[in-house]
This record gives C-alpha cells, structure tokens and sequence, in this order.
C-alpha cells in the first residue's frame, strides 16, 4: 500500500505494553521456534508488534522475539512443509476475527519490520543497496533483502520507526544520523505484509549524501551479509534484478520495498513483480 504520508514518524502508533498472545498458538509454534534454536544462535529480545491496522497507521504493543518465531515465523513453516493440514494458519484468522490477519493482529506476536531503500549516487542515476543475507542466519537466509532492515523495537523516547532506522545504518552501514536530521530526511514509501508470516513491514526512502557511502568499498555488517550490490533505479535495472532474483530470492519485505519504490518512481508496474509471479 504506497504511503500518502509527509513524515514516517507517527506511521507506528506504539504503546508500551504487553501484548496478549494466544497460547494455542504458542503451543503450536513451540517445536518451530525449538528448532531453530537448535539449528542457531538465536536469543530472545523485545519487539514492537501490530495490533491492528488502520489505513497506513499501524497500532502496536510490546512482544518477544521467541513469541513471534512461535506464532508469526512458524506460519510460514507450515506453509512450506507443503502439508494440506495448516492449524496454525487457521487459529490465527479464527483470532484476527472479522478484520482478518492482515489487518489484525490479534493473538500473535507479528513483529513490525522496517525496510529502508538506501539511494545512492551512480554513474548514470541513482541505485539502491541490496544485500544476501549468510545462509546460517536463523530467518530468509541466503535470500536478498534491502540494506538495512530490521525489526522495529520499543524506543522511549522518541519514535519507533526513526530510531529503529537510525540504529540500523548505523549497525549495518556505518552512517550516523541525529534523530531530528533523520527524521526529515526519511521519506515513507509505503506498508508491505509478508503474507506467509501475516506481519508487517514499514518502507521508508533514505537518500545518502555522497560523503557518507563509498560504493566503491561498500561493505554490510559481516554477522548478517556475505555480498552487497548497488541495482540501479531506472525501469530496465529494475526489470533485470526482478528476472534475476524473483521474489524466491528475495526476501518479503525487499520485494514489497521495490514494488513501492517503482511506484513511487512512476515505472510501469505492468512489466513489476506482479506479472513476473
């Protein structure tokens, strides 16, 4: 859904409270989130998770980082077991009640993301950084995703979205910003959800001065990527990434971030990822 907001702040509307998760659900998810940690060095933390949706404003409370393997990453693995049984994809539309899950989030720890569309300059326009993320990572490895994203976390004070964009160029970029000067540079593109995972993801646009990324030494946080790559923003660089990696190799969130940056850009969506599967 393309953003028709001026600022992304306000965009997640966060209150600093508990949110109520449905123990069926995390009962059910259990093994899911049991093998991972098996699999992974993975450790629980606070997330800010949706409530509800309303318009392009996204209500959210306080959760956890396990809860949300249990009842949001758990769906999309019982989805790609390929078993025509899904309980827990069912139990969470019973919970999202008459909104429905993509609206709802109601009984599940849907972790809030954000994806940030870092431009920078390049010989003939200006591109976009991606980056694959390491095959031992315990969520989307090996797939492509924009640099950086992140899962949104409580901030106090200040506003979810900035300061969870903030931390990620600075954790993965190297870039510091101050929170007012971010705060007017960071333009909303729109709201994607990861329809397999039933969670949303803010898209916000970061235009990099040409002081503050060397493109050519780029390098991403090593615990989280293994390769970087700047794709051009012009319809034919976006059409070539887009047959190249997919959406099979790209992570959900990086694929509904593009598609809003090609709307935002005025590309011809008749030829985006839609028609491409």
């Amino acid at each position: 859904m393309p953003s028709a907001a001026q600022s992304v702040a306000g965009l997640v509307r966060f209150s600093d409270t508990e949110a109520a998760v449905d123990s069926e659900l995390l009962r059910g998810g259990k093994p899911h989130r049991k093998d991972l940690a098996r699999r992974h060095r993975i450790h629980d933390g606070v997330v800010v998770v949706s409530t509800e949706i309303s318009g392009e404003i996204i209500y959210a409370q306080r959760s956890g980082y396990f809860a949300m393997l249990a009842t949001s990453d758990a769906l999309r693995a019982e989805f790609m077991s390929g078993r025509p049984e899904r309980p827990l994809r069912a139990r969470a539309h019973v919970l999202a009640g008459d909104p429905g899950p993509l609206i709802s989030g109601r009984g599940r720890a849907a972790a809030v993301g954000v994806s940030v569309v870092v431009t920078v300059r390049g010989r003939r326009n200006r591109g976009f950084l991606l980056g694959r993320r390491r095959l031992d990572l315990a969520m989307d490895g090996n797939e492509w995703q924009l640099a950086p994203s992140g899962m949104v976390e409580p901030a106090n004070p200040g506003d979810v979205i900035v300061e969870s964009v903030r931390r990620e160029l600075a954790e993965e970029l190297s870039i510091a910003v101050g929170t007012a000067e971010l705060t007017e540079r960071l333009r909303p593109l729109g709201l994607a959800i990861d329809l397999l995972r039933l969670r949303p993801e803010v898209c916000v646009r970061f235009d990099a001065a040409d002081e503050e990324i060397d493109t050519l030494s780029l390098e991403l946080a090593a615990d989280e990527f293994n390769t970087a790559r700047v794709v051009g923003m012009s319809p034919q660089d976006m059409n070539s990434v887009w047959s190249e990696l997919g959406p099979p190799n790209l992570t959900p969130a990086a694929a509904g971030a593009m598609a809003l940056l090609e709307h935002s850009e005025g590309f011809d969506m008749a030829t985006g990822p839609t028609s491409r599967g």
